[in-house]
């Protein structure tokens, strides 16, 4: 008999790590009780208000609610639907829709054991159909976009009601942990092919425990508790009502919170909730909640002169001082205490607890521009770093040019509105730097990070012999069924990164909210690193 949610080949078993900080840590086992009790019902349990309506202001009120074109903005699309295998706050899975899933042991088929008695929430019963339409939809649909998440695929099947076969092209370990995201969440079979309904949130979408209520895109969510989930007893006090109201402007989302128009607010971009501390030293009646997010913003180069050459970039990382900059990072970026040195989070395959990052030494800055030809930073041409307003990047962006300058490296910081125009001026040679999102990928795996960012078009790292063997390893995890082969591999490339200095992590953010004291149960939750509160793991005490 195999064990529930466990690979049949123990070279693709999960493995969970603890990647919460100890601050979040305290703050999660203070907010819960007994492992699976929700916040404060421990010793003298709270008395829970289960008919609560709560309104959230933030700024992740996506324009569709179709899972598959989310992207990051999955608020309410993760209580709507439900994924096949769930993610865990500490990166381990737990099953979902699916309770067991196991490889062939040529890796080439992953069977998933289906959960009985599910239904959407039209009453419709969840099956393999349901899984297989779903998927097809997701891999192959015209407005899909996780169809390079999901191209390995090349069959989904039903082995009767209960179970779905999927086949993919080669050994691809990291299926599970994608069928643990967006992509993994099933569509009502009687609406996979109605774009219009799950574009604008309409019908009986999901098997969530929440249904849509209302939906304007990127304006309000209505989100109504399904009494008939069947996994409601997980946590019987959710709010009977969430509404979640698009709110860009900090101080707005702040001064709702204080008159009590909303009981949480999104943080981030929040005046007096971002960085250590936050709002508990402002008011003393709500709470700060923040976990790391999957972004990991980094320098980015075009290869072009002078950045194609190694010396050049590796310069650029032994000039900017990121332990001197860290407090204004963590205050105006919302950056967490700890810079990352490496893409993989801790507690995702690839993490190495090891990794160093080049030091930081000025002196040692200018021998390696000398030694390229630009002593004193004589002979550059004029180089431009572009960084994200809606991020905030230019804030990093003038102090990494303040420190530049020291070794004579002069740059004008050129203000884009998103990632992909700031990538569009890096593939066109208009910028030479710049600040960029370098995305970790989706739970456990990093690989889809790699793929989709770093490897993508265009490619962070560049075509030399070192370049070449960094592709390599990153291919070859791609593909590796064993689990700790696949985490030296990732770290023998991010070493290789580190030294070539391709890309330079700098922050990773911190997702969260501030809350009143009432509000509990979500603190821990896998999703707080998109920005999303789920709902179901709220409480709200009396």
């Amino acid at each position: 008999m195999r064990v529930e949610h466990r690979s049949s080949s123990p070279s693709l078993r999960r493995r969970a790590g603890s990647i919460l900080t100890t601050a979040v840590l305290a703050t999660f086992m203070s907010a819960c009780g007994a492992a699976g009790e929700p916040a404060g019902a421990g010793s003298g349990a709270a008395s829970y208000d289960d008919n609560a309506s709560i309104v959230v202001a933030g700024t992740l009120i996506g324009a569709d609610m179709d899972p598959y074109k989310a992207g990051g903005q999955v608020q309410a699309i993760i209580d709507v639907y439900d994924t096949l295998i769930r993610p865990k706050a500490d990166f381990g899975l737990a099953p979902g829709l699916a309770t067991e899933w196991a490889w062939t042991p040529d890796n080439l088929k992953l069977t998933l054991t289906l959960r009985k008695g599910v239904t959407f929430s039209d009453g419709t019963p969840f099956d393999s159909s349901a899984v297989v339409s779903s998927l097809n939809r997701a891999r192959s649909g015209e407005t899909s976009q996780q169809k390079a998440t999901l191209a390995s695929i090349t069959d989904v099947a039903a082995d009767g009601p209960d179970k779905a076969v999927i086949t993919v092209k080669q050994p691809s370990p990291a299926l599970v942990s994608v069928l643990s995201s967006a992509a993994g969440m099933v569509i009502n079979p009687k609406l996979v092919g109605d774009d219009t309904a799950i574009r604008t949130g309409t019908g009986a979408l999901g098997t969530g425990p929440y249904t849509m209520d209302r939906f304007q895109a990127s304006t309000q969510i209505v989100l109504k508790k399904r009494p008939d989930y069947w996994d409601a007893a997980a946590n019987p006090h959710a709010p009977a009502s969430f509404t979640y109201i698009n709110s860009a402007d900090g101080n707005a989302r702040l001064n709702g919170l204080k008159s009590g128009q909303y009981q949480a607010v999104q943080s981030t971009g929040t005046p007096g909730l971002s960085g250590p501390g936050g709002l508990p030293q402002v008011n003393k009646d709500f709470r700060t909640i923040a976990i790391p997010a999957f972004s990991t913003t980094g320098i980015a180069f075009s290869f072009v002169t002078p950045f194609d050459k190694p010396l050049v970039r590796q310069a650029v990382a032994h000039a900017i001082d990121f332990q001197g900059l860290g407090p204004v990072l963590a205050n105006q970026l919302n950056c967490n205490e700890t810079r990352p040195v490496q893409l993989p989070m801790q507690g995702q395959i690839g993490y190495n607890p090891d990794a160093k990052a080049l030091p930081y030494d000025l002196n040692l800055a200018k021998q390696l521009l000398a030694q390229a030809g630009y002593p004193d930073g004589t002979g550059l041409p004029p180089l431009t770093i572009a960084a994200n307003q809606g991020t905030q990047d230019t804030i990093a962006a003038t102090a990494f040019q303040a420190e530049l300058a020291k070794i004579g490296i002069r740059m004008a910081i050129n203000p884009q509105p998103s990632r992909v125009y700031e990538v569009a001026l890096l593939t066109s040679g208009k910028a030479q730097l710049a600040t960029l999102n370098l995305t970790t990928g989706a739970g456990n795996d990093p690989s889809l990070g790699y793929n989709t960012a770093i490897l993508a078009n265009p490619q962070f790292v560049d075509d030399s012999p070192a370049g070449q063997q960094y592709k390599s390893l990153i291919a070859r995890a791609a593909t590796e069924p064993d689990t700790s082969a696949r985490t030296q591999l990732y770290a023998q490339a991010e070493s290789i990164a580190a030294r070539e200095a391709f890309y330079i992590p700098f922050c990773r953010f911190n997702n969260g909210y501030a809350a009143t004291a009432k509000l509990g149960g979500f603190d821990g939750d896998y999703w707080l690193r998109y920005g999303a509160m789920k709902v179901s793991t709220v409480t709200v005490a009396r």
